[in-house]
């Protein structure tokens, strides 16, 4: 390997098995893995919300993806949406109330599975 430190290869090998653990392939109470992660960054935000730009950037995902994911969402009423007041063209995205629930259940869900905290722990080290 050259140039790479077996430290920084780890890493990625651990997030990307975090990654496959924590967003199981069929989803979360039928809220697919991209729907889930907007979700999770909506959740990060906390009540100021945040914009579909914004959960994109913090998740790695294009905003057409981002955008793709948050129709469901606020088709099942997990999402709300609003126009930013500084800014009439973009619109914020908070969670409502059974998006909350949603959240938490996922987290409690996903947390109580041993092999997920402990590669979210070890990732800390």
């Amino acid at each position: 390997m050259q140039g790479h430190r077996p430290a920084q290869i780890d890493a990625m090998v651990r997030s990307a098995a975090i990654a496959r653990r924590l967003f199981p392939r069929g989803g979360f109470e039928g809220v697919d893995s991209t729907g889930l992660q907007v979700l999770l960054a909506v959740a990060a935000v906390g009540g100021s919300g945040c914009t579909v730009g914004d959960a994109a950037d913090r998740l790695g995902l294009s905003p057409s993806t981002a955008s793709a994911a948050i129709d469901p969402l606020r088709g099942r009423g997990l999402l709300s949406q609003a126009t930013d007041p500084n800014d009439g063209r973009r619109a914020i995205l908070h969670l409502t109330a059974r998006g909350h629930a949603l959240v938490d259940a996922f987290v409690t869900d996903r947390m109580v599975d041993p092999s997920v905290t402990e590669l979210m722990w070890t990732a800390d080290t």
